[in-house]
């Protein structure tokens, strides 16, 4: 048989938002409607493609509520009009069902295209190049995600043995999804961030860490309305759909909605907001963290999380612009996103730390200090620590 016609031959499965089964232009799972215990089967055969199954078991999994006074016979008459269907001949290398010893399986080795395995084998192609081949990565990724145009057989909404295939090709879209983006976000190609956050919304309009990047997004460009009412949409959506009320992460993103919305009303440029949010600690100007800490303090008495105000001072007698680059130099070392510190005044550096208690605090302040002892000759650095929501001084 010549290449080309051994290609048109090829029998195209299409599993991710839809089922069709195709070969040579032909559409082969919608000719008949009386054909879906045909296609049932179908289905379950391609799902655990590449084992042997029981007769049993695929009567006890596709006709568990019908009664058969000969249930053997029933599943091989399915089996022989799939065979018509698929109209692939009898031969071992041929055939797409095989039936030997008793066990029925989808023959791995015919010919035939599964998006699914495609799915999957792009995924790891963008994954190995991520860190060397971006831009063929980028690509690949694109691709990849294409594929996924919802979830894994939709017509089994209850079938049990669909469901844990189902999460995990959800988990896999999800989790290619995330790494596509922090691809984008190192080539900071920030439209195709937000194409790539309209899409993936589109098959999976549950999916929290798309809402989250793509609030991310809105953020990012300044567009804070839009943020605020994506956060309100997605919010009302996990609520209505199933029950749940907003988690951490999405407090959080609220949170920099509104202290970007509040940054924007009080003038701070954009350089700012972007050293804000980014990743690793921020060192402001005393003016700009005041005012975090303010705006912060107002958002802890309504949600009724911790943050903590930390103090660190050279007690020295002269205290030298030496000193106070080391100790700058060690707090943007050590401390992490999220946390913000300022010189207040020379000699005395204030952090604002979101953690839940002082046990957490005094570890993070001990550390620096005896970071700071350590490359500067034992010299002592005191420190004090107090809960944000009683903190007098700002």
């Amino acid at each position: 048989m010549l290449q080309g016609e051994r290609q048109d031959r090829t029998l195209r499965i299409t599993t991710l938002g839809r089922f069709r089964v195709e070969r040579q232009g032909r559409l082969l799972s919608e000719e008949s409607k009386r054909a879906s215990k045909v296609w049932e089967l179908f289905q379950y055969l391609i799902t655990n493609r590449g084992r042997d199954i029981p007769s049993d078991t695929l009567i006890e999994n596709l006709w568990e509520e019908e009664d058969f006074k000969d249930p053997g016979r029933a599943l091989r008459n399915v089996v022989y009009r799939l065979r018509q269907m698929l109209d692939a001949g009898d031969e071992p290398e041929t055939a797409y069902i095989i039936l030997s010893r008793g066990f029925y399986r989808f023959n791995t080795s015919s010919q035939y295209w599964l998006d699914i395995e495609e799915f999957e084998q792009l995924s790891n192609q963008a994954k190995e190049l991520s860190s060397t081949e971006r831009l063929e990565s980028i690509q690949l990724y694109r691709k990849c995600l294409s594929l996924y145009r919802g979830e894994y057989l939709p017509g089994q909404a209850y079938a049990d043995w669909v469901l844990p295939v189902r999460n995990y090709y959800r988990r896999l879209f999800t989790e290619t999804f995330l790494s596509y983006v922090s691809l984008l976000k190192v080539v900071e190609d920030l439209p195709a961030i937000g194409v790539a956050c309209e899409q993936a919304l589109q098959v999976e309009p549950l999916e929290e860490a798309v809402h989250l990047q793509f609030i991310d997004f809105l953020l990012r460009t300044g567009k804070v309305k839009a943020a605020q009412g994506q956060y309100n949409y997605a919010s009302s959506l996990f609520y209505r759909e199933m029950g749940v009320k907003p988690s951490r992460d999405m407090l959080e993103a609220y949170r920099r909605i509104t202290m970007q919305a509040e940054f924007s009303d009080y003038g701070f440029d954009q350089n700012q907001l972007s050293q804000y949010r980014s990743y690793g600690s921020f060192l402001c100007e005393p003016e700009l963290f005041r005012f975090i800490c303010n705006s912060e303090k107002q958002r802890l008495e309504s949600t009724g999380a911790h943050m903590f105000i930390a103090g660190l001072q050279l007690k020295e007698t002269s205290v030298s612009d030496a000193q106070e680059s080391i100790l700058s130099d060690i707090l943007r070392e050590t401390l992490r996103q999220g946390d913000t510190f300022c010189r207040w005044r020379p000699g005395e550096f204030l952090l604002l730390l979101p953690v839940a208690d002082e046990e957490r605090v005094e570890k993070i302040v001990k550390r620096i200090g005896e970071r700071y002892e350590r490359q500067c000759e034992n010299q002592v650095l005191h420190f004090w620590y107090e809960p944000l929501q009683t903190a007098k001084e700002l």
